[in-house]
């Protein structure tokens, strides 16, 4: 075995939860209200500011949850490499988990990433944003539920321009690349509905509590902790959470970005962070490096095989979707190795 491959393999822990804390950096915009306000809205779930701002009470967030995210230091395997730990905390913060959910803009002071942990997870967020989002309009679409008018405005107005009433919603638009939109309270309906949930924010309840499960096997239960595959398996289970709740939200409402869900830009973030992260790992010398980056080139990595004909050389329409499935479940796991 090569010597990087071992890194890797020693280091993995650190790698996993840098790739966890990238799926779950956003999680603030899994709410009705998606992308507004989703920072004063997460931080003051957690009780880190004192906004008024609709958020969840903390009577309704599981203890686990709320501890986790807010002092929890996770336990990392004896192989990891101590001097990367220091590198990452930069003699400041140690990092955990949940950090950079509070701490990954650069806008506001007091959201700014402490260390370099939470700064890459903040380069990442902003790398992938710049890419999806482009030029977008600066104003959101809001409706009055009074008299139903309709308007533009940078910011969330107090009164209806019409009738003066207070009652203002947002309006939301999912669009498809080519510009079909559609609202999406309609578009994610059934999936709410299958799920036995009301809305987005209801949505955000019902995985702190699915989350809970996962974080009391790695937080408290050692045999769990000690088994080799460990990590791997936690990430397996909060990507499967991820997966199933952040596409019922977007990462961004103004066009023409609306076309990407939060699940999609949620995982883009997390695979920049932990390729940065792994090549941390193997490279003391880009350990410095990164230090002043605040963006990031990659190499692709490219993995071919000979699908069309794989699928084409059938008979029978049967043959021909249960290939697609095969093929389906061949590309998942090679993700999941990589």
């Amino acid at each position: 075995m090569s010597k990087g491959i071992e890194l890797l393999g020693d280091n993995r822990p650190l790698i996993l939860i840098t790739e966890i804390a990238g799926l779950l950096h956003d999680l603030g915009k899994l709410d009705n209200n998606c992308f507004e306000m989703h920072n004063e809205r997460i931080r003051t779930e957690f009780e880190l500011d004192d906004e008024k701002i609709d958020a969840i009470p903390r009577n309704e967030i599981p203890d686990m949850i709320f501890s986790v995210f807010r002092n929890a230091k996770l336990v990392f395997d004896d192989k990891v490499d101590t001097k990367l730990i220091n590198i990452l905390c930069e003699g400041k913060t140690d990092p955990t988990l949940c950090s950079p959910i509070f701490f990954h803009h650069y806008y506001k002071e007091k959201y700014k990433p402490r260390n370099l942990f939470e700064r890459i997870i903040a380069n990442a967020d902003s790398q992938d944003s710049g890419e999806d989002r482009g030029a977008t309009e600066e104003e959101s679409l809001y409706i009055c539920g009074d008299c139903g008018t309709r308007f533009f405005s940078k910011g969330k107005p107090k009164k209806c321009m019409n009738c003066g009433s207070e009652n203002i919603k947002n309006l939301f638009y999912v669009s498809t690349s080519f510009g079909y939109e559609e609202k999406l309270d309609e578009k994610i309906k059934s999936n709410l509905e299958e799920m036995g949930v009301k809305d987005r924010t209801e949505s955000r309840k019902r995985l702190y509590k699915d989350f809970e499960e996962s974080l009391r096997n790695i937080v408290e239960n050692e045999r769990f902790k000690t088994h080799k595959n460990a990590w791997k398996r936690f990430r397996e289970e909060v990507y499967e959470l991820v997966s199933k709740y952040f596409p019922l939200s977007l990462a961004e409402t103004r066009r023409p970005a609306n076309d990407i869900n939060l699940f999609d830009h949620s995982y883009m973030t997390a695979s920049v962070a932990k390729t940065v992260l792994s090549r941390m790992v193997i490279d003391g010398n880009f350990r410095n490096e990164v230090k002043t980056m605040n963006k990031y080139k990659f190499k692709l990595l490219v993995i071919g095989y000979r699908g069309y004909e794989f699928l084409t050389n059938v008979n029978r329409l049967a043959d021909f979707i249960g290939r697609t499935e095969i093929l389906s479940e061949i590309r998942d796991k090679v993700r999941n190795i990589v």
